[in-house]
């Protein structure tokens, strides 16, 4: 295994180009579709520090992630390229700290994230120890006191328990949704939240919806043809901060967003 980087300035970089599928109506790059790219920057990144793929599969060990904070300062548009700058040197208990940088081609930086991750059983998904991977402390690892980009949010906000014909938005996953974890990508629970946005406050609106800040937790798994209903909340006035979450049939909650 390799030594992490500590910061942006040592990080890895991946540049990836903003297609149409990857634009809402407005030509700006969706949520779901900027989570995706920081999905495949940290996979890559894993794979150099020879923590990914190739060396947990044979481990019967997968990643999985727990809770995602990104704050943007500016959006970007269709045929921009996204650099982004990847670093995982900090645990948190269970959890490995991924934090993010999102530059312009021109160097500007457009926006930071942070991300929490952990190892788990492939079969089970049964949280594992960091230690599981040996000694990390000895290849530049720390649990000490550190300083994020930005925290990665824990949301502790819970809607009153509506009815399920209150749900803003229904959803059934098929198997297009599904990843080589058998459930469903985390990048659908963003789409389904940008989707409830939409359908809590984006009524008669013909201009996008301004939010720089998008935080979700991941509470649950998802399984193919699970039911998954929407429950959205404005902030005062019926306008951001918007809450939003999803539930299952049995009513435990899959996940719960933020954005402001």
């Amino acid at each position: 295994m390799q030594s992490p980087a500590t910061g942006p300035d040592s990080a890895r970089s991946w540049q990836f180009a903003v297609r149409n599928v990857d634009t809402d109506p407005w030509d700006r790059l969706d949520v779901a579709a900027l989570i995706g790219m920081m999905q495949e920057a940290a996979t890559f990144d894993a794979l150099k520090l020879e923590l990914g793929y190739e060396q947990l599969d044979p481990l019967n060990l997968r990643w999985l992630v727990s809770r995602i904070s990104l704050r943007l300062d500016a959006d970007f548009r269709w045929r921009e390229e996204v650099t982004i700058r990847t670093w995982c040197h900090h645990i948190t208990h269970l959890y490995f700290d991924r934090e993010f940088r999102f530059e312009r081609s021109d160097g500007t930086v457009a926006g930071v994230a942070n991300s929490a991750w952990f190892l788990a059983e492939q079969d089970s998904h049964r949280p594992r120890r960091p230690d599981t991977l040996g000694d990390l402390e000895a290849l530049g690892y720390t649990s000490g006191p550190w300083e994020p980009v930005i925290e990665a949010e824990k949301l502790r906000f819970r809607l009153a328990r509506p009815d399920a014909g209150e749900a803003v938005l229904r959803y059934r996953p098929g198997l297009s949704d599904q990843d080589r974890n058998g459930h469903v990508n985390h990048t659908r629970y963003a789409a389904w939240s940008i989707d409830a946005l939409w359908a809590r406050l984006g009524s008669g609106r013909r201009t996008p919806i301004g939010w720089q800040r998008f935080d979700i937790n991941f509470l649950a798994e998802v399984g193919l043809y699970d039911e998954v209903l929407l429950f959205a909340e404005p902030g005062t006035g019926g306008s951001l901060p918007l809450r939003v979450v999803g539930r299952l049939a049995d009513g435990r909650e899959a996940f719960r967003a933020r954005f402001s």
